[in-house]
């Protein structure tokens, strides 16, 4: 096993602790991805196409940092060895995880505030409705019917924006 002198400072190792001394596996952080991954390494020297070049996996560091992994592997023509170009995506995946943490609380606030100002055109409306009824003024009236009118066009505001809340929340499906 050989690592670039770069990604084995990442790794808290020397190269003379590693190569000739540590197998890939000693690396790898869960015991379902081992697995996984000796099944791809064993089928991969027979030749079997079913096996992806390209996944992601947990790699433990000499401290024990979990670095999350792409490995990209492949079999060096006319050998039973392999050549893996590992890149380490932990910092894309812990801001791939603070952006959706932040996203939800945004989602949250604005759910609490879509909540607070619903309730506050009801009750607007209900005092509209009243102030209809105790005015017979003509004049008035058709202001108040101007109000209720206004309040209709916030409400169907209001629920085009419930109906869009959730974008950027949740991953894009494509249809079909």
């Amino acid at each position: 096993i050989g690592f670039s002198k770069c990604y084995l400072e990442r790794l808290g190792y020397s190269k003379e602790e590693v190569e000739g001394k540590k197998i890939w596996t000693s690396f790898i952080a869960d015991s379902d991805e081992m697995d996984r991954m000796i099944a791809y390494h064993q089928n991969r020297r027979k030749d079997d196409g079913d096996i992806p070049e390209t996944y992601e996996f947990s790699f433990k560091t000499r401290n024990g940092d979990l670095l999350t992994v792409i490995a990209t592997v492949t079999m060096i023509p006319g050998t039973r060895r392999s050549l893996a170009a590992l890149i380490d995506i932990t910092g894309k995946k812990q801001g791939e995880s603070a952006l959706l943490q932040a996203r939800k609380k945004l989602n949250l606030l604005n759910r609490l505030t879509f909540n607070d100002i619903r309730s506050s055109v009801y009750v607007l409306a209900g005092y509209i409705d009243l102030s209809r009824d105790m005015v017979t003024d003509p004049a008035m009236i058709a202001w108040i019917e101007r109000e209720k009118e206004t309040i209709r066009q916030i409400d169907k505001a209001l629920g085009f924006a419930r109906d869009y809340q959730d974008i950027g929340v949740r991953s894009a499906d494509w249809q079909v």
